[in-house]
């Protein structure tokens, strides 16, 4: 049942205003307290009336229908310049300076400001007065997905009341200490800055690399006597303790793990927020127990009207934006004198407020952005972008990739000299290409485990830069998509002097990566790798995948090592269709010294060296994460299959495969593993799961999952679900020492812990 909430404005004593009064409502406690501290940085600290006098500065240079650019870092001064544009009525749209410049171009062009304050200049007017200024507070812009982004025209009333009711619900005041460690440009970033100024409270200007170490955001708390804090939620499960001082956490923005919650809300408040920028930040709050069980967004605060059409909610009132920008027509209306805000939000509701049942327009957050997944190929597919990507479901005939394969082949037979024979004493040197990346981070413990000091070839600013990334060893700058790898002639034959093997581990693994840009990686770069090789009479070691082969039309129940891939008549995904052919070209190229290992999904190493450090970012990882804060899954994505292989495993396997024969191997688990086992132990780890119907598919781990899609072509040419309805066989690979790990319930139980 549809459900409505409306307040009227005489309920909130508030029913027009500018945003005077947020300075009015500060300047009460400046006038008040001036000598209490009210901002602390790292290098500087104002109380209340120096906080007043720097705004009052600022102020003299603004007029009331200014829209103010603060291009300024977290500092006293940008918080002064908040306040300073309050007080003459006028709004500001944050805007760091650390954007690149067309990100921050746009901004600046997008939210119409005509006044720009940089560190240590005095504003600059560079445009007429904005429109529709009078009574806004601030202009947002979210993430944005792959097209524009999006900005919310917030007013002034809004964020008063909205300020008003967290304060009371935080029991903020004078002896509060608020710290601050979000991103300035966060919309959430004016609820810790608003509520800590308007009740009199501190205001500790952290850092967002506090939010990289738990401990040390532990240590600032403790050290500072903080009272309140704003974090992700993803931050509450690696929480070490809970500091004495603290008494409020405060957190939203992502569903949050549940068992963390429960575990601290024993020690202080927890407040659940839930609100999107285009209804300033905050439109309800649930205080959380510890019988807590997430997915809850909790109630609406006293000034929010919400309604519930088709289960998805709708919220309105003066918190919704008097305009978007950037956003499609009908998800902000007016109806009845209320402004409505579509929220694209599925929820139910229950005794505790509104139940979170997922997204509508299957928005995900990837690194902190909102994406919409239908998007990307549209963007990648508009004039001014290339016209295919490694995301492309598109299936490609490998008659189309023989073509690429046969310049390279018949360039490298007319430039090549024969191999010279093998002379070990002489050519001793080991080159690895890609040992900066997942595996091959991996594979440098194994050599120096075993006393090898190979050469790894890095792509890099600088020499420092490039140490830096391979631990102190030998290096080489370079790049595959150059021309002798970018190397100077002098250490190119150098290299073909002295090399025994190379070990190729390089890859380009982001789906919106252009075609374009796979192939001069993986060919083109292979190519002249090969040409190294035949130069030097080097072994040849490529790291493929199985997805060359259950990617295709073939669809075997079972893949041998001894299958040279050639059959198949097309094949699906960017990714497999560049691996497939870059073996076809080393295969031919190098028939007696090269060897190809193929890969299933590689997964986090089975001991973390530091467990606190950030969640993995490996594909299964991902799905596990983002099913868990969404409680949510597609209905029949547990009849799929996926293989995961622990890195440090799979590194152990290439150590022992170097040196095997020339020949392809193939590295995967015993048997592939069902995705209902690991849902059970989702589920068995506390976390609640909700199948989504086939007909509203809106999972937010769309993305993270590969683009896992209800149809017969489900996913082909992603690596995460390549074992539905096959094996792969491992005999000869098991020859040369590696142990193929059987997935049981403690392998699933700790995949599920690493991946939160």
């Amino acid at each position: 049942m549809p459900i409505v909430v409306a307040v009227s404005a005489e309920e909130t004593g508030v029913v027009e205003l500018n945003s005077t009064a947020l300075w009015r409502e500060f300047a009460q406690w400046a006038d008040r307290q001036p000598e209490a501290p009210a901002v602390i940085g790292p290098e500087e600290q104002l109380n209340y009336q120096e906080l007043a006098d720097q705004a009052d500065r600022i102020a003299e240079h603004l007029q009331a229908r200014d829209r103010i650019a603060l291009e300024l870092p977290r500092s006293p001064t940008l918080i002064a310049a908040i306040l300073g544009t309050w007080k003459v009525g006028a709004s500001f749209c944050i805007i760091p300076p650390d954007l690149p410049p067309l990100r921050r171009a746009l901004l600046l062009a997008r939210s119409s400001c005509n006044c720009r304050l940089q560190p240590g200049r005095a504003p600059v007017r560079s445009g007429p007065p904005a429109p529709s200024s009078q009574g806004l507070a601030y202009v947002a812009f979210t993430s944005g997905t792959t097209q524009e982004p999006r900005g919310a025209l917030i007013e002034a009333r809004g964020l008063l009341l909205t300020l008003q009711a967290q304060i009371r619900l935080f029991r903020l005041g004078p002896k509060s200490r608020n710290l601050w460690v979000l991103a300035p440009s966060f919309h959430g970033s004016l609820s810790d800055i608003g509520t800590a100024l308007l009740s009199g409270a501190q205001l500790h200007l952290g850092s967002l690399e506090l939010l990289k170490d738990p401990n040390q955001l532990i240590q600032y708390i403790d050290r500072h006597e903080i009272t309140t804090v704003d974090l992700p939620p993803s931050m509450l499960s690696h929480l070490p303790m809970m500091p004495p001082s603290l008494e409020t956490v405060v957190f939203g923005g992502e569903p949050a793990p549940p068992t963390a919650v429960r575990q601290w809300a024993s020690s202080v408040r927890m407040f659940n927020v839930y609100g999107p920028t285009e209804a300033t930040m905050c439109t309800h709050i649930e205080e959380c127990t510890t019988d807590w069980y997430g997915q809850s967004l909790g109630t609406p605060l006293p000034h929010v009207h919400q309604h519930i059409e088709n289960e998805e909610l709708w919220v309105g009132g003066p918190n919704v934006a008097r305009s978007l920008i950037g956003a499609p027509n009908h998800v902000l209306f007016h109806e009845d004198g209320v402004r409505w805000y579509r929220t694209g939000d599925r929820v139910q509701a229950h005794q505790h407020g509104l139940r979170f049942l997922g997204r509508i327009e299957r928005q995900v957050h990837v690194h902190g952005g909102l994406v919409e997944p239908e998007a990307i190929p549209y963007r990648y597919r508009a004039p001014s972008h290339r016209a295919q990507t490694s995301l492309c479901t598109e299936r490609k005939k490998t008659s189309t990739l023989e073509m690429e394969i046969t310049p390279l082949l018949a360039s490298l037979e007319t430039t090549c000299p024969a191999a010279p024979p093998q002379t070990p004493p002489l050519r001793s040197n080991l080159l690895v290409i890609g040992g900066t990346g997942f595996l091959g981070t991996a594979l440098r413990t194994e050599l120096e485990a075993y006393g090898y000091d190979p050469i790894y070839l890095v792509r890099a600013h600088s020499l420092d830069e490039a140490l830096h990334r391979v631990g102190g060893a030998q290096v080489l700058i370079g790049d595959l998509t150059q021309p002798r790898l970018g190397l100077a002639q002098p250490v190119w034959d150098g290299l073909a002097s002295t090399l025994h093997t190379i070990i190729h581990l390089g890859a380009h693994l982001r789906m919106v990566t252009p075609i374009d840009e796979l192939r001069d990686l993986h060919l083109k770069g292979t190519a002249e790798l090969i040409r190294l090789a035949k130069l030097s009479g080097a072994r040849f070691v490529y790291a493929s995948t199985l997805s060359v082969l259950a990617s295709s039309d073939r669809q075997l129940p079972l893949y041998l090592e001894s299958d040279p891939a050639t059959a198949p008549t097309t094949l699906g995904g960017g990714y497999a269709q560049n691996k497939w052919a870059t073996e076809q070209l080393v295969r031919r190229a190098l028939p007696t010294t090269s060897t190809i290992i193929r890969y299933g999904l590689l997964v986090d190493p089975r001991k973390r060296p530091n467990p606190s450090q950030t969640p993995p970012k490996d594909w299964l990882s991902r799905f596990i994460r983002d099913t868990i804060q969404s409680g949510n899954y597609p209905k029949g994505i547990e009849k799929l299959c996926f293989d995961a292989i622990p890195v440090d495993h799979s590194a152990q396997a290439t150590m022992r495969l170097c040196w095997a024969p020339s020949g392809t191997y193939h590295v995967a688990s015993a048997q592939p593993t069902p995705v209902a086992e690991l849902l059970r132990t989702i589920r068995e780890a506390g976390h609640p799961l909700v199948p989504i119907p086939d007909d509203q598919t809106r999972h937010p781990s769309v993305l993270g999952c590969s683009f896992y899609c209800p149809s017969e072509d489900w996913a082909q040419g992603y690596d995460l679900w390549v074992p539905t309805n096959t094996q792969f066989d491992t005999q000869e690979a098991q020859k040369w020492g590696f142990s193929p790990l059987t997935v049981d319930d403690a392998f699933l139980r700790a995949l599920v812990e690493r991946a939160m």
